[in-house]
């Protein structure tokens, strides 16, 4: 069983982590203060075609990527 989530290498995932300053890339919002570590999103989700390229990922918190949802 899948559950739709695509695995994003560590490197990629730290580079996109540095690019946003470890911080929410919708909210802006630092990890350092949510307490947790901020999850990777696809701006263009896979479902509408986005790939796992760092071009197409972006750092946010749990509140902004649940808000997102699959919209671009």
């Amino acid at each position: 069983m899948t559950t739709g989530k695509t695995r994003v290498p560590r490197r990629l995932r730290e580079q996109v982590a540095q690019t946003a300053d470890y911080s929410c890339g919708y909210g802006r919002t630092p990890q350092r203060i949510t307490g947790y570590r901020l999850s990777i999103d696809h701006i263009r989700p896979k479902a509408k075609g986005g790939q796992t390229v760092e071009e197409n990922l972006w750092l946010a918190c749990v509140a902004c990527n649940e808000f997102k949802g699959a919209r671009i």
